[in-house]
């Protein structure tokens, strides 16, 4: 963060990245344990569409990949799928 002028790009980018994932960790059942990998983005004027991959524990305590799509725009994020 830049004192004089805020949060860089940067800053901005890695707090929305952050947020994104954490769309896709409501909806695991052992969110602690995701590891994300695989992230491809396509978009541009500020809506995107993020896929990747995550592999996260079930409620059994196997670690399972799940692909997953989500959409974003500058100020929102949805999960379009998890599976």
């Amino acid at each position: 963060m830049n004192a004089n002028t805020g949060p860089t790009q940067k800053d901005k980018q890695a707090a929305t990245h952050t947020a994104r994932e954490d769309i896709v960790r409501k909806n695991l059942k052992a969110p602690s344990t995701a590891n994300f990998s695989n992230e491809t983005t396509h978009g541009n004027d500020g809506r995107c569409t993020i896929e990747g991959d995550v592999d996260a524990q079930n409620s059994c305590g196997a670690t399972l990949r799940n692909h997953f799509v989500r959409d974003a725009d500058g100020s929102t994020a949805n999960l379009r799928s998890l599976g």
